[in-house]
This record gives structure tokens, sequence and C-alpha cells, in this order.
């Protein structure tokens, strides 16, 4: 099922709110298809793995978590969110390549900061947190098909 069609449909059944922005934001359920995030295996062996820390450092394991804990609060996680934008502002800085308007790389320093991170930190913790986004956005879509 295409993936359009695989979100109107869970929005059909009330397991995702559908939202548009201009960051392409996309709301996405909890991709085993389990309501409940304390039973979603594949939820937990993240947190498990990230709890532990592995050999990609702890801002990665954070990232990880920082998904995992949207969707035990909301049952959902948001793809394209800040994850997104603080990769995109390293590619930007790494590139020259003018890809974020002035008010997203605005957005993107305050949380840097907020965190006392620079970027390539905040690259670290994105990279965990798309892994994450990355595996449960797949296995959504293998769970429907």
């Amino acid at each position: 099922m295409p993936r359009r069609a695989y979100l109107r449909e869970a929005a059909r059944q009330g397991r995702v709110e559908l939202v548009h922005d201009p960051l392409e934001v996309e709301v996405c359920p909890t991709m085993s298809g389990i309501d409940d995030p304390a039973r979603d295996p594949t939820l937990q062996a993240l947190k498990r793995m990230a709890s532990r820390g592995g050999d990609r450092g702890p801002l990665f394991d954070q990232g990880i978590l920082a998904t995992v804990s949207q969707i035990e609060r909301e049952g959902y996680f948001t793809r394209g969110g800040t994850a997104s934008l603080l990769s995109r502002m390293h590619i930007q800085q790494q590139s020259a390549a003018r890809m974020l308007t002035d008010e997203e790389v605005a957005g993107g320093q305050r949380f840097l900061a907020q965190r006392g991170w620079t970027i390539e930190q905040g690259s670290q913790y994105a990279h965990g947190a798309l892994f994450a986004e990355g595996i449960l956005f797949y296995f959504g879509r293998e769970r429907e098909q």
C-alpha cells in the first residue's frame, strides 16, 4: 500500500492525525500496530538498546530515546521535525548549500543553544532520532501490507 494511502487509512481509523506545515512534518503512529507503547516490542527494543548505550555515543542514544518518549506520551512520533532540521543544518554548514530559511536556522540554533551543543553534537542526536523513526516507520508500512 502506498505511504499516502496507508496514512489516510490510519487517519480514518483514528490511529494518526495528519498534519502539514512548511517543514513537511508528518505524524506517524506507533508502527507495530500495537496501541499500547508499553507492549510494542519494536519500541521497547529500541528503548532498551538506547538505555544501555551503544557504540554511536550518548547523543545518538538520546535521539532514539526522544522518539521513544514522544510515542510513549502521544502514541505517535513526528517525522521531519527537529531531527530533520538539525541534519539539514549540519549538511548546510558542511556544503555551504542554502537549504534552510533564516527562520529555520534560528530555530535550530535555539535548540542547540538550550542544550549547549555544537552542530556536530546536534547532528549525532538527530541521527539517533532519525534511526528510530526509520525503523518504526518501516515496521509500520510492512505491518499494513
